[in-house]
């Protein structure tokens, strides 16, 4: 939406997260996930295998709730870097 070069193509963007957002529950960056966040970073950058900050933010999200990440093929294998993250593939 923010880069969109026209503003239909920004009121598209914006009708799709609607659209998400009335199927699916949002769920709050807490402190406890924040806390989460932080000790997946230090293991995974300690290990060499530091991910995207945002697909860590989902990933210590789920594993601090107990839920699985659903990725696509692209994303599957540095989500699975994560411990104790159940990741499930979209396809296959």
């Amino acid at each position: 939406m923010q880069l969109a070069d026209t503003a239909g193509r920004a009121a598209a963007r914006q009708a799709r997260v609607d659209a998400l957002v009335a199927r699916v529950p949002l769920v709050a960056f807490t402190p406890p996930i924040a806390v989460r966040w932080a000790t997946l970073f230090a293991a995974l950058r300690r290990a060499g295998r530091a991910i995207p900050s945002n697909d860590l933010a989902a990933a210590a999200t789920a594993v601090e709730l107990g839920f699985a990440v659903v990725v696509g093929s692209a994303g599957e294998s540095h989500f699975r870097q994560v411990p104790d993250l159940d990741v499930r593939p979209l396809f296959g």
